[in-house]
């Protein structure tokens, strides 16, 4: 049975990949982004993308990752989260989404554990 919670996700993943498919905009390169960060990003949110796709746990690894945090140490958001552009605010949907699906995973592993 596909899970539309991971189904949503590879969806939004879609989103940031294409627009970090082509050239940086102006307006982005404004807010941090360059060429450095969108190949980066580009292979960070393909990894995320396949092991969505897999169906493989995205807990342990992406526990404790914050795309959000990611996006400040490389210089491109700030560290409450504030985003800058359209390709941040669309990292920032993914960020959302893979956090649910990370404490959903935990929660059925402490029930698993726990019967």
């Amino acid at each position: 049975m596909e899970d539309p919670q991971r189904k949503e996700a590879i969806s939004r993943v879609d989103t940031v990949l294409a627009a970090l498919a082509g050239p940086i905009p102006a307006s982005e390169v404004a807010n941090g982004w360059n060429e450095h960060e969108r190949l980066w990003w580009l292979d960070y949110f393909g990894e995320l993308r396949r092991r969505i796709a897999s169906g493989e746990p995205l807990a342990p690894k992406y526990r404790n990752v914050s795309i959000l945090r990611g996006l400040d140490y490389r210089g491109i958001t700030d560290y409450r989260g504030i985003t800058s552009g359209e390709i941040s605010e669309l990292a920032a949907d993914v960020d959302i989404i893979v956090f649910d699906i990370v404490e959903k995973e935990d929660a059925i592993s402490r029930w698993k554990n726990n019967a």
